[in-house]
């Protein structure tokens, strides 16, 4: 998960907080169980990104015909979806951003660590409390234990729930209230309210830093106690009898340390003994507020979930609204037999003979073969022939987006970018500095010009020539084991070699200069001479690059969505 879909997830999770915090004043007068419910979905909603739910949509079969999609329905799951968008090109992060990043991802783990460390000594310390305690009779299905320790009666936890009690209990309370704590206590096992507030604690761990997590905290005690008030009183429990008990465990006894371990004095005290005095509970809800509260729940999950199948059912643009686009194009299927593969871009015309729908997503979007992923079975298998003719001349980088363009229309391309973990290597310079030559003419495509990525036939010697050109006019030949380059950058090396690699290279030289170069190398895909030096040597000894290897980031590009064009 990047930067910019964590921010999302925030602003996100703070606005649904937010409309909680609505719907809780709402629901005021009601039973403080359902407002617990709303601010438990509060709560949880920081551990599930609408994104997740927006990736579940995407994943629904979902037919051709039946496409439903409209700009106002793009627009509107734009917030929600996954982000659909052509694979950026693998770039170093900038070397001044990396401190303030690790600065900020150091404190959020110290925090989170910090946190995790005050929860787990407390619960150690009641774990052993429990472990000594000396088992009593059980209440009902309820086990109990009583400790010297001097807490107040409670129960800890969360999937074999114990009810703690301290020895002198009965001492200091009369039947009546010892029988009303004891029955607030038994409600709490059974609402699995420790379960609930262990996982709050794993959001106030993870999002220590947001205030609205330590007020959804408070709200959940209050609520959660005020529920089983609410409980007690309806089963009969007599109210002075219950307030007085409650009064006389605050003063003999400490409060649990633990937010997952249900006692009797938490939640606003002074409020509740009011409440319970006056003989108070919530009203249950009507049948219209149940219909809108179940509605708002509906939209909450579904919502996403919806955004993402209607952004599976568009193809997206690199730039929707304002995309340049050919005047003409001409998709037809490549003959059977007697193909001959060829590409060309002209000022105004782009021309592909034999090509997959794979070849011209790689050359479209900039990408090497490694990065591209999924696709329909002739994705890779049908091919065809494509004549785009545009209305006034562009450069290679436009012509591209022009290809994005007419891909989206033609085959209802629809592309999405997902992160895996993996190895990346590093481009640098060595101490030495490079040796590189000057960037020089002489060097000319032959008319029919092949692109990395499309296998052909190898030549007389068993190797074959690749010819890449990248958005950018850069053109770098690529033999078996030979890597020519002119008027390169450092960046197109490291694209260069990641095709080659087929994982990410970064380039840490920071050079910008221009320049030509000849790598002969052996490889272990294609016959060469033994006596070729590594990868790694030849950049060394030629151009005095170091090459190293790692674990990070690996962008790759997936195909969602890609239908056959309907062919004239």
């Amino acid at each position: 998960m990047n930067a910019a879909a964590i921010l999302n997830h925030l602003w996100q999770s703070t606005v649904f907080a937010g409309v909680a915090a609505m719907v809780a004043w709402a629901l005021r007068n009601n039973a403080a169980r359902v407002r617990f419910a709303v601010w438990l979905a509060a709560s949880l909603k920081f551990l599930v990104p609408f994104s997740a739910l927006a990736a579940v949509g995407g994943m629904v079969p979902w037919p051709p015909a039946e496409r439903v999609a409209t700009p106002a329905l793009m627009a509107a799951s734009q917030p929600w979806q996954l982000i659909l968008l052509p694979a950026p090109a693998y770039t170093a992060p900038e070397a001044g951003a990396n401190p303030w990043l690790l600065a900020l991802v150091g404190i959020w783990l110290l925090g989170s660590a910090c946190l995790a460390l005050r929860w787990w000594m407390r619960w150690r310390r009641l774990t052993r409390l429990a472990r000594e305690a000396t088992p009593q009779p059980p209440v009902g299905a309820l086990p109990v234990r009583t400790t010297a320790a001097a807490i107040e009666p409670g129960i800890f936890g969360v999937f074999r729930p114990v009810l703690l009690l301290p020895t002198h209990l009965e001492g200091r309370l009369t039947p009546a209230q010892l029988a009303a704590v004891l029955a607030h206590e038994r409600c709490h096992a059974r609402r699995r309210d420790n379960l609930w507030s262990a996982l709050h604690m794993a959001v106030e761990t993870m999002f220590w830093f947001h205030p609205f997590v330590w007020w959804i905290g408070g709200k959940l005690v209050t609520e959660r106690e005020r529920a089983c008030d609410e409980v007690v009183l309806r089963q009969g429990g007599d109210p002075a009898a219950y307030a007085g008990g409650i009064l006389q465990v605050c003063r003999y006894y400490v409060e649990f340390p633990l937010v997952c371990a249900a006692g009797v004095s938490g939640g606003a005290l002074k409020q509740r003994i009011a409440a319970i005095l006056d003989g108070a509970w919530g009203r249950n809800l009507s049948r219209p507020r149940q219909l809108l509260l179940a509605a708002l729940a509906v939209v909450a999950i579904l919502g996403p979930v919806a955004a993402g199948l209607v952004a599976r059912q568009a193809p997206p643009h690199a730039t929707p609204n304002s995309a340049p686009s050919f005047e003409v194009v001409s998709i037809r299927p490549s003959a059977p037999e007697g193909a001959t593969f060829g590409w060309r871009l002209d000022p105004t015309r782009l021309t592909a003979r034999d090509v997959t729908l794979r070849f011209l997503v790689l050359e479209a979007y900039d990408l090497g073969d490694f990065q591209l992923s999924g696709g329909p079975g002739w994705f890779n298998k049908d091919h065809f022939d494509i004549v785009a003719v545009a209305s006034t001349p562009a450069d290679p980088k436009t012509m591209m987006l022009m290809l994005q363009r007419a891909l989206a229309d033609s085959f209802h391309l629809c592309l999405r970018t997902d992160t895996r973990e993996g190895v990346v290597y590093s481009l640098d310079v060595l101490p030495g500095g490079p040796k590189l030559g000057a960037a020089s003419g002489g060097f000319k495509l032959p008319p029919v010009v092949a692109m990395s990525g499309v296998d052909l036939p190898p030549v007389v010697g068993g190797t074959y020539n690749l010819y890449h050109t990248n958005s950018k006019g850069v053109t770098v030949k690529i033999t078996s084991a030979l890597l020519r380059g002119h008027q390169a950058t450092a960046a197109d090396l490291a694209q260069a070699l990641a095709s080659e690699l087929r994982h990410p290279v970064l380039d840490r030289t920071g050079i910008n200069a221009k320049f030509d170069f000849t790598l002969k190398f052996a490889t272990d895909t294609t016959a060469g001479d033994p006596s070729d030096p590594s990868l790694s040597t030849a950049l060394r000894e030629t151009l005095g690059f170091t090459l190293e290897s790692g674990k990070g980031p690996n962008p790759v590009t997936v195909v969602v969505q890609a239908e056959r064009p309907k062919l004239m």
